[in-house]
């Protein structure tokens, strides 16, 4: 989509396509892991550790940067959200943005302008599913009519594009009153998320009239239907 030659076409051309961060595959542009032996592979292998650290718990986005920014990377100001950006959409699926600790179903380019601005405002959280969990997250990728997920996917490859059909209703419908009472509380707890594990296996269900989704085992029969 570039045209002429201006400074981002250098930018993109040096950073991401030469280290082949930004390359096609099958037919589909992708992001992902630099070429082998290139001089970003351990810039790169940082930023996914701290995704792996934010497994448990948030941390800002500001200590990333300021990690880049000192040795042994000494990253410039400049690059830093370049090489993040590339990285969090090679990982969009795993991890999950808060914004002064409210969560950002998706990270918009308004967003990650404000991110740029202010990192210390963002953090970020990665999620993995186990056990139950992976069983009723494989229901409701069903539901929604997508494939069963493979290993490794997140939780929020479901719980995204929920918001996104939300989003896409019409304000009427995100405001009035006019519908089951079953209806406005799942409306209003996805209004309201604030973490999307607790979205998924407590609130939503409990706004059905269900049991949450914890951590004991139930069969797989059982959890199909109460799905």
């Amino acid at each position: 989509g570039f045209t002429g030659t201006p400074p981002e076409v250098s930018i993109y051309s040096s950073i991401l396509l030469a280290t082949g961060i930004h390359r096609l595959e099958n037919g589909v542009y992708r992001f992902g892991t630099p070429k082998a032996g290139g001089p970003l592979g351990q810039v790169w292998r940082e930023i996914t550790d701290f995704f792996v650290e934010c497994e448990l718990k948030r941390h800002t986005i500001a200590d990333l940067f300021a990690t880049l920014q000192r040795a042994p990377y000494g990253l410039k100001a400049g690059v830093i959200p370049v090489l993040f950006c590339a990285a969090a959409m090679a990982h969009d699926t795993e991890i999950a943005f808060y914004e002064n600790g409210a969560f950002l179903p998706e990270i918009t380019v308004d967003a990650f302008e404000r991110l740029v601005k202010s990192p210390d405002s963002f953090e970020l959280r990665r999620y993995r599913i186990e056990g139950l969990r992976r069983d009723v997250y494989i229901q409701l990728a069903h539901l929604f009519g997508q494939p069963t997920p493979a290993r490794g996917e997140s939780l929020l490859s479901v719980v995204k594009p929920l918001f996104r059909f939300l989003r896409k209703l019409p304000t009427y419908c995100q405001t009035t009153t006019r519908l089951s009472a079953r209806t406005i509380k799942v409306r209003t707890v996805l209004l309201h998320a604030k973490e999307p594990d607790h979205l998924l296996f407590r609130e939503l269900p409990e706004a059905c009239g269900m049991e949450p989704f914890d951590t004991v085992e139930i069969g797989r029969a059982s959890c199909r239907e109460r799905v």
